[in-house]
């Protein structure tokens, strides 16, 4: 999502999430895109193991076999969906994307840990 999001990525926070989130009833993993027909739900036990990890965190799924893009593509989108609202006091921090998001950040009161952080955003 943030990938087509770029465009406007000085307007946007991603929030940094504490685990204990997890601990909490309701929340469900996927081993991909929540969208996706064959991604597969289940609770953090569960799922945990069966996420491709080393896709989730790869730095591109540009590969040149077009099933093994399309399959890289699905699981580096893997989720966590959290039924209920996120408490306030689980919230850890905010990644943005350049100083001006991060002043604009500041000024709208934030008073959690900031980090400018252009990659994670799809920005050189």
């Amino acid at each position: 999502m943030l990938y087509k999001l770029r465009g406007i990525a000085s307007k946007l926070c991603v929030l940094r999430v504490s685990l204990e989130v997890l601990a909490g009833g309701g929340v469900l993993l996927t081993d991909g895109n929540a969208a996706s027909d064959c991604t597969k739900f289940g609770d953090y036990w569960t799922m945990l193991e069966a996420i491709r990890w080393d896709l989730v965190f790869a730095e591109s799924w540009a590969l040149s076999d077009p099933e093994e893009r399309r399959e890289s593509k699905r699981v580096i989108c893997a989720e966590i969906l959290i039924r209920k609202p996120v408490e306030t006091c689980y919230i850890t921090g905010a990644y943005v994307s350049s100083e001006e998001a991060y002043s604009k950040l500041m000024k709208a009161g934030f008073t959690l840990a900031i980090e400018v952080n252009r990659h994670l955003f799809f920005l050189s």
